[in-house]
């Protein structure tokens, strides 16, 4: 290994061991909800469900001539199931700034036989409107501050929509006062980023920052890197909130629209990872740095990895519609169905690595050397595709950091996919024995890499020590095809 580039590669190590997991605040609400973007909350106590919460994202709108971002939220309760005959039903129309801060409300609601209505709208420094209850109106006018963030009652998007503006940071303080339209009072919001852990919510399973919050209420408020509230649970009431989602759109593509004016504000981002690669393989540059098809293997591992929404997405949709949700409903172990998800995952991507790095080999039949860096850049592209398409967005909005344990694991990443290359490389040149040998063995250590994540989402570790592991594994494996490599170079 290059001394230079290992001592960069410890160095980096260690700077980034010491950093913790951070969210930074988006900057306008497009930046993590999408137009006609759907939450679906169910509220339950002691598992029985008992109301629902659904809101839709609509984008720009206008409110009494105002431009601003629109909410539709339909929220229900039926308390008959606990034995209680109210039920409750409202409609609200609730507006924001881009920068989440509070516009005006439109609000309808029904408990049993009373009907109320609210419209609020801010004015300046101050929100005024009327509220009528059975058709007696009051008017309202309060002093409020600027940038003002509302958090109505049990509307857990709001809640969402607040979060997405702050800092998220493990132990942290979030502190702030926000407006309660239905009350029309202001309150505290005050919570300690407690933890990042693995959760469950419904069938799924997530990565979230524990939240406990002790105003206005006592709760544990689980918010995911996508800025998304996956679970409030209000522990002293036994009242639990989940975001109902359906499995399959946890193994869909994301669904974000990618224009021009974003692959240009992503590039800086890109360059980065084409800087790592470009460390990754200097020695191999050095002699090869004029062979134009070192350049179109790092094409061909990019264009590659484009076909995992055609093959690895729709088997995994598969086992999970067929087997793994199926046996986790039934009591089954996600450390058991873990295992298959896992190996779907490298199955496919090896398998596809191996097939444009074969047909590299049977169009040009290079000598072992030649065809040992065509392999690496192969997996480089693989690698470099794989870390822009991932965390661009997340780069680009904010959502994650360059210094952040995401980055961290694209670095290895990288590093991974590139010595697997190699070694496929190197094995086709040799023969069919050393194919059948090496590449059921980067399939077994890409399944092993995938299957640690089930640990870490039952938090049997926490982020920073899967990241670690996972570095670890990619260095030793990266290693470990060097000294293969090297060996047969001395022979």
């Amino acid at each position: 290994m290059n001394k230079k580039l290992f001592i960069f590669s410890v160095g980096l190590l260690v700077i980034l061991t010491n950093m913790a997991v951070a969210l930074t605040p988006v900057k306008s609400i497009n930046e993590f909800r999408g137009e006609d973007s759907k939450r679906t909350y169910l509220f339950l106590i002691n598992d029985q469900q008992f109301g629902i919460l659904e809101s839709v994202y609509q984008g720009e709108s206008e409110f009494d001539g105002i431009d601003a971002f629109k909410f539709e939220e339909k929220l229900s309760f039926d308390y008959t199931a606990l034995g209680n005959p109210m039920k409750i039903a409202i409609i609200n129309r609730h507006y924001v700034n881009q920068d989440g801060s509070y516009i005006g409300t439109e609000l309808n609601a029904a408990i049993d036989t009373n009907y109320q209505n609210l419209h609020l709208k801010r004015v300046n420094d101050s929100i005024i409107g009327f509220f009528t209850n059975n058709d007696v109106k009051q008017d309202i006018i309060l002093e409020v501050p600027p940038h003002y963030f509302s958090i109505d009652n049990n509307m857990i998007d709001q809640l969402e929509t607040f979060l997405a503006f702050q800092d998220i940071n493990i132990g942290d303080t979030i502190y702030d006062t926000v407006f309660v339209p239905q009350v029309t009072q202001q309150t505290v919001f005050r919570g300690v980023v407690e933890d990042y852990v693995g959760i469950r919510y419904g069938n799924l399973f997530d990565s979230a920052y524990q939240i406990n919050f002790t105003d206005p209420a006592i709760q544990k408020v689980y918010f995911t890197k996508e800025k998304k509230v996956i679970l409030v649970d209000l522990e002293t009431q036994n009242i639990t909130v989940i975001l109902s989602e359906d499995p399959m759109e946890k193994f869909a593509p994301p669904k974000a629209t990618f224009g021009f004016s974003d692959f240009i504000a992503r590039l800086p981002y890109y360059a980065i990872f084409l800087l790592i690669g470009g460390i990754l393989s200097i020695p191999f540059l050095r002699n090869n740095y004029k062979n134009m098809e070192i350049y179109f293997a790092l094409i061909l591992g990019g264009t590659i990895y484009s076909l995992i929404g055609a093959t690895q997405v729709p088997l995994q949709k598969w086992f999970a519609s067929a087997y793994l949700i199926p046996g986790l409903k039934e009591g089954g172990s996600l450390y058991f169905y873990g295992i298959f998800n896992a190996l779907i995952t490298g199955i496919v991507q090896e398998a596809l690595k191996i097939a444009i790095i074969a047909v590299v080999f049977f169009i040009r039949r290079p000598t072992l050397k030649p065809m040992i860096a065509l392999g690496l850049f192969c997996g480089l592209g693989f690698g470099i595709y794989e870390a822009c398409s991932l965390t661009g967005a997340a780069l680009q909005s904010g959502a994650m950091s360059i210094f952040s344990w995401g980055m961290f694991e694209r670095l290895f990443a990288i590093l991974f996919h590139a010595a697997t290359g190699a070694l496929l490389g190197y094995s086709l040149v040799r023969g069919i024995k050393f194919v059948i040998i090496f590449w059921p063995s980067a399939v077994i250590v890409h399944t092993l890499i995938n299957y640690m994540i089930v640990f870490l989402h039952r938090k049997v570790i926490d982020v920073a020590i899967f990241e670690l592991i996972f570095a670890f594994i990619s260095v030793v494996f990266a290693l470990f095809v060097y000294l293969i490599i090297k060996q047969r170079r001395t022979q």
